[in-house]
Order: C-alpha cells, then structure tokens, then sequence
C-alpha cells in the first residue's frame, strides 16, 4: 500500500462521485468493515468454501443450486470453531428434499464441496430420515419435508451433533430424557475425521430439473426456536471479516479476505485487489467490484471505543462437574459509533474463566471442590480503550 495510510487506526473511504461513505480498517494488507451493526452474527455461507454450482445471495445466508442436473454441489459456514457448543438453524426448499438428495449438517474447513455431506468421512449430512458420514448411514432420524426449519446443537466440547425437525421436534427423534443437548444426554458422536480442522455449519444440494437452495439462520435473531441451555450463536471473531471480491461483481466478508493495494491518483486514491486484478468502486451507491477505477478520498477517523458490555445470561448456574470449555454467557459490547466490536475481551480470573471469541466458557473441568460463587471482571479492549463489567455464577 502507498505512502502511510497504514499509520492511522481507521481510514474513510469516500467516493468522489458518490454519497455514500464506508469505513474501513487497514492492517496493512487486509481490509476490515467497521460499519456492522453492533451485535450482528458474521457466520454466513462461505464464498470460498462452496461449489461453482450454487450461487450465494441474501448477504451470503442463501445458497441456490446452479442448475446443473444429476450433480451434487456442497457448501460451508465461514467460522471454523474447535471448541464450545452453539446453535443454528438451516431451511431447505426444493424438489430434492422429497428424493432424499439434499442434507444439511456439518463438515469442516477443508471439507470437499464437490461430493455430498456424509459422502466422505470428514462430513455429515443430514438427509431427511438419516445421519451419513464416511457412505454409510449412521443413525435413523425424524423425515423432513420442503420448507421445514432444522435445528442444530453442536458441542465441541463434549464432541456431539443433535439436529431435530422443527422448533417442537425431538432433538435426533427421541424424548428428551434420551436426547437432550443442554444436558450433554444421547447425541451422535462427531468423527474424528470433521474435528480434525476447524468444524463450520454444511449444506449439499442436488437438483434435476428445479432449483434447491437452503437458507442459514445464524444470527439469534432470526431463529425460531430459543437455543438449548448453554449453547450460543456462531459469533465472529475479533480478527474479522474482512473485504474480499465474491467474484460475481459484488463485495463480500469473510474471515481470511483478500490484500489490497491503495494507490494516489491525480485528485484520491484507487483501491485494487491483488487476487482478481479489480477495483473497489461504487454502483448505484453501493460497493461493486469493477475494472473502472473509483477514485477515493481518504481520511483519518478517530477510532471507536467500547463503551457499554451486555452479557447474556447476565449471571448464569452451571453445574460443579461441568467440563473444560462449557459455554457459560455471550457478550455484547457496543462501540461509541455503533460499529461491530472488533477487539479482544479478557477475564480477570483465568482459573475458572476462559474466552473463547465472544463466548464466556470454563477454563477448565470443575469439581464438587469449586461448589460456591465465582465472579470475575470482563473487558473489551479496543485500540488502547476499555471497558468493564463484573460477571458472576
């Protein structure tokens, strides 16, 4: 990048020609939004993680098969996660569904996208009345139909799946005194082949003459259902996303994002990406990706602080035999210009307490020994500015 951009915490980037202005932040490489509301869910379908054949829209929360007959196309979330327990929730629409060639399930960063979930021993797919992983069907479950809304618990800490079909539906068809995720009961056993990368939600789909698509619901606030005790939203971490060129023209995030080089021209700069050889510009006052150059005007901005914390519970009851990892509250930090929390939270007390991105987890495997209240202080830090709330269980 030229001249020393890079030395300020945050730039603007203003079109010349156009209205609308974005913020972004430089590490010298990569470029980061720092206009996402305060609290939203990055998790989305990862542009560079699914098969040519499906096309993204919705913010990258929908994929639609391509329309290529007889041919299976796979996709994956863009947050690998290694440890804690979260929720999701997926809907599958189209003609697949009935013939049991379209899945949902899970997979893991370097999963193929180019067979069907459960095809390969680092996946499992979901098809409606089975559990598959490595060609073999592992496990009878409840049918589901077009339409219907599938609800996922993953716990990594324990390594264990549930998926049940609607919001009243049995978690892996069974009661709840068989199955039951808040309470670490039944569950299928992940293999060992998908936890051994990063683990993100999946999706495969299979169409011969109408188009299938599944939509994710990753964000709390578009679930129909409340999430098992315990478990919490796939949240982004404090190193992304960042800007990328999704390849079809529009601007994408995700969590490894391209390098961009920012160059003068006679009156701003031009923004290039050094993968596709195309430039950050503006259509219709919207951010495209093209060959004709947008000239920007770049700024300093002061950076923006933490300065209110929610955590959710705001106290929370967890067992004395709960394991290392087990998910004990979310945070929520809202930042002085409203922005997307981009920092790193920490924990006063380490020997009970752990974070994990914006998750509240144990630091370790608890005993009858640790019976009695524990609390501890919360920070977000960003850029040198703090703030802290007191957390207790």
């Amino acid at each position: 990048m030229d001249g020393g951009l890079g030395l300020v915490p945050s730039v603007g980037l203003n079109p010349t020609n156009s209205g609308t202005g974005q913020q972004w932040v430089w590490n010298g490489s990569l470029l980061k939004n720092v206009a996402v509301a305060a609290g939203s869910v990055a998790e989305t379908w990862n542009p560079s993680q699914i098969n040519s054949n499906c096309v993204l829209s919705n913010g990258n929360l929908t994929a639609t098969f391509g329309g290529v007959a007889q041919t299976y196309s796979a996709g994956f979330g863009t947050r690998g996660v290694t440890t804690g327990k979260y929720y999701w929730e997926t809907t599958l629409v189209g003609s697949s569904i009935a013939t049991l060639n379209a899945s949902v399930g899970i997979g893991n960063t370097l999963s193929s996208t180019a067979t069907w979930l459960g095809n390969l021993a680092d996946s499992v797919g979901y098809y409606s009345g089975a559990i598959w992983n490595n060609n073999a069907a592992q496990l009878t479950l409840a049918a589901y139909a077009s339409g219907a809304v599938i609800c996922h618990a993953l716990d990594l800490v324990n390594k264990k799946y549930w998926v049940r079909v609607g919001v009243a539906g049995n978690w892996n068809n069974d009661v709840i005194a068989t199955q039951n995720p808040a309470t670490n009961t039944g569950g299928f056993t992940i293999p060992a082949a998908v936890t051994a990368q990063p683990v993100v939600p999946a999706f495969s789909l299979f169409s011969k003459t109408t188009p299938d698509s599944v939509v994710g619901a990753f964000a709390q606030s578009s679930w129909a259902a409340a999430a098992p005790s315990g478990f919490g939203s796939l949240v982004v971490s404090a190193g992304g996303p960042y800007m990328a060129d999704n390849g079809n023209g529009t601007v994408t995030e995700i969590a490894t994002g391209d390098a961009w080089t920012v160059r003068s021209s006679s009156n701003g700069y031009t923004v290039l990406n050094n993968r596709t050889g195309r430039y950050l510009s503006i259509v219709s006052n919207v951010l495209a990706m093209s060959s004709t150059q947008t000239v920007w005007t770049v700024s300093a901005l002061s950076a923006p602080t933490p300065t209110a914390m929610l955590l959710t519970p705001a106290s929370a009851t967890i067992p004395d035999n709960a394991s290392a990892g087990t998910l004990i509250a979310t945070a929520n930090v809202t930042m002085s210009d409203g922005s997307q929390f981009a920092g790193v939270l920490t924990t006063s007390d380490t020997n009970f307490f752990a974070i994990s991105g914006m998750n509240i987890v144990t630091a370790r495997a608890f005993t009858s020994a640790d019976d009695g209240a524990k609390s501890t202080v919360i920070t977000a830090t960003r850029l040198g500015q703090s703030f802290s709330t007191e957390f207790s269980v």
